[in-house]
This record gives C-alpha cells, structure tokens and sequence, in this order.
C-alpha cells in the first residue's frame, strides 16, 4: 500500500479532514493508507468585534504591504520532522491551505516525493514560500493531480491551474461543485487510476 500524508485546510484539523475524506478512504483502501496530521497553528479569523480562533491552520496570512504566511517556516519545519520521523511515505495529499502546502513540500523535496494531490490548490502568495517553485520552464518533476471546483469561489479554477503549470505532465480533474472534495465514483476512479499508476511505475517510498 501507498503512504500518503494529508494536509488539512484552514480551519480544520486532522481528525475532522479524515472523517471529511471517510468515503474518500474506503474508495482506496486497497491502494493507499491515509495518515493526518494537524496544522501547527490555531488558525486566527479576524470578525467585526475582534479575533477569533477556530480550528487549525499551517499558516495565517497578514498584510502589512505585502503578504505574508506568519507560522509557515514552523509548520515547515514540523512538516519535515514529521516526515523524517514517521515516513517514508510514498505522496502527499492536500486540500485547500493545504494543497498550498503540499506544492510548496514539493518545491522543497521533489527528489523524495512520488506524487502529490492538490485539491483546490493554489501558489502560495508569500514570497518566500513562492520562490521555492521552480520557473514555469523547468516545472517541477513530480507526478501531479490538481482538482478543482467549477463553482468554487474561495479558491477559483484559474489559480489551481496555474500551480498545475509548475509541476510537469500534470493531470488536472474538473469537477461541477465549489470548494469541496468531490465524493463522486468519477472523481474516485481518477484518483485511483492516478495512485495505482504511482505505485506500479514510482520509485519506492523515500519521502
């Protein structure tokens, strides 16, 4: 089986994200185990009458003349650990925030990883974590798979794509819903396809 490590969205947590991907997970059990980790982070939501915090994060964003990942150089550091000490795992898988961290690991460690999912991806916009992508003409050489949502409007169809660009012969999957994982057998069928092709054609696990 594959060992995939997944990164939970802003907000969330690794026990929420495994009971959201539940169906997700009987789909590949014969193909893949899934390991959650949670972000670093409690993930801060500024409201009208101050802040809040709910869930977790591997990030916040602030903006102070330009935009920055504050916490993104531990949850990094957490991440590498992580890997080093419970690996190896054969790819990664994340959504949302997440996805964003899942192409920036691939920037840093692209010579370990197998693949990679990226569910409603997005570049990072932090310039530090941004400069770690290659330049769109030597893309980076890992197996890919970008989902995105026809209708989602937190992380829109034009930005997975253009993190699709840096990454070289990647498959891409539309689906019709918004900012979701999509839990339809077509949906499942592609991811599977994409993890068996992993496993029968990847080198063995190293990340």
């Amino acid at each position: 089986k594959l060992r995939v490590l997944c990164l939970h969205g802003w907000t969330s947590s690794a026990s929420k994200f495994s009971s959201y991907l539940n169906p997700l997970q009987r789909a590949c059990e014969d193909v893949a185990e899934l390991i959650f980790v949670d972000g670093c982070h409690a993930a801060s939501i500024t409201l009208g009458n101050g802040e809040e915090t709910k869930g977790r994060a591997w990030w916040n964003m602030v903006r102070d003349g330009k935009v920055r990942y504050v916490g993104a150089k531990e949850s990094f550091d957490f991440l590498h650990k992580t890997i080093q000490e419970t690996g190896p795992y054969d790819g990664i898988l994340g959504f949302s925030q997440g996805s964003a961290a899942t192409g920036a690991l691939c920037a840093s460690l692209h010579d370990k990883i197998k693949f990679a999912v990226m569910l409603s991806g997005f570049l990072p916009r932090d310039e530090s974590l941004r400069d770690l992508f290659p330049p769109k003409y030597a893309p980076l050489d890992v197996r890919s798979l970008h989902v995105c949502g026809e209708k989602d409007e937190v992380v829109r169809k034009c930005q997975t794509l253009e993190m699709a660009e840096y990454f070289k012969d990647p498959k891409v999957h539309i689906h019709a819903g918004g900012h979701i994982v999509p839990s339809d057998e077509e949906f499942y069928s592609v991811l599977k396809d994409f993890m068996m092709s992993a496993l029968e054609h990847g080198p063995p696990s190293s990340l």
